[in-house]
Order: C-alpha cells, then structure tokens, then sequence
C-alpha cells in the first residue's frame, strides 16, 4: 500500500514539475523569438524592444530548468 501512495506522490511531484518547466520554457522561447524579430525589424516596429534584457530573462531561465530537470529525475528514477 506504501508503494501505490508514494506512486501517487511522485506522479504528482512529477505534474507540478512539468507544468513549472514549461513555463519556464514558454518564457525562454517567447523572449528569444520577440528577440529575433525585433532584430529583424518583422515586427515591433516603432516600439522600444530592449532585446538585452529579454535575452538576460530568458538566460536567467537555465539554472532553474536544469534544476526542475534533476528534480524530475530524481523522481522518477526513485520512484522505480
């Protein structure tokens, strides 16, 4: 019985850290795109982009993914 809820918990653990990684995803490939058109002068033209600081955000993202990365892991392999 102990197995089946410590199951549960890692599916759960699992969920939560998905759905944490994909936001950070969401921010990394979002902030990069507005980036590369804002350089291409496609879009967003007139409008103050600081492409910096979008790239800086989106870099600021790789220490937490690749922190949600080992934890999801650990998850799994311990769950096995």
């Amino acid at each position: 019985m102990s197995d089946i809820h410590a199951s549960e918990e890692t599916q759960i653990t699992v969920k939560k850290l998905i759905h944490k990684l994909n936001g950070y995803l969401a921010i990394l490939y979002g902030n990069i795109e507005v980036s590369i058109l804002s350089m291409q002068n496609k879009e967003f033209m007139g409008e103050n982009i600081d492409v910096i600081e979008l790239l800086t955000e989106a870099h600021a993202t790789k220490d937490e993914v690749k922190a949600i990365i080992s934890m999801l892991s650990e998850s799994i392999n311990g769950s096995s």
